[in-house]
């Protein structure tokens, strides 16, 4: 069977944690585009807000383990910097940091996904054009 969590779902989800409404666009089925906004004190400016986009690109799916990358492009290091810098600690998820760009998330350590997982067993994570998609049999 497959499961699908809509962005619109996701956004709202993370809202609560952040504070910030995320974008969300598909590239394919292994990469979503995920733009928020950040804010960055400039001298003699100010404070500047600007929309980053980052892409979010799964790597690998084995045991329950979702190992994916951040590239944000011309704008990594402070895009990366701050997504998971002050993002993602924000969020109730406990994510392993692989590298500076990759992270492996554990979909037991999702909140919402517990109950889902002590009855189904996930086979396979991707990226539909309007969801989340996961392969799933009943254990």
């Amino acid at each position: 069977m497959t499961l699908n969590i809509s962005y619109p779902e996701i956004s709202a989800a993370l809202k609560t944690y952040t504070g910030q409404e995320l974008g969300f666009s598909y590239k394919n089925e292994n990469t979503i585009q995920v733009e928020f906004t950040a804010e960055v004190n400039v001298p003699i400016i100010g404070s500047v807000r600007k929309n980053l986009p980052c892409e979010v690109t799964i790597i690998s799916f084995s045991d329950d383990v979702v190992t994916f990358r951040l590239d944000a492009g011309n704008l990594a290091n402070v895009a990366i910097k701050h997504f998971s810098g002050f993002l993602l600690p924000m969020l109730p998820i406990e994510l392993t940091k692989v590298d500076e760009t990759t992270f492996n998330l554990r979909l037991e350590d999702v909140e919402p996904l517990r109950p889902l997982l002590e009855r189904l067993s996930i086979s396979g994570v991707q990226f539909s054009s309007d969801s989340v998609s996961m392969e799933a049999q009943l254990k």
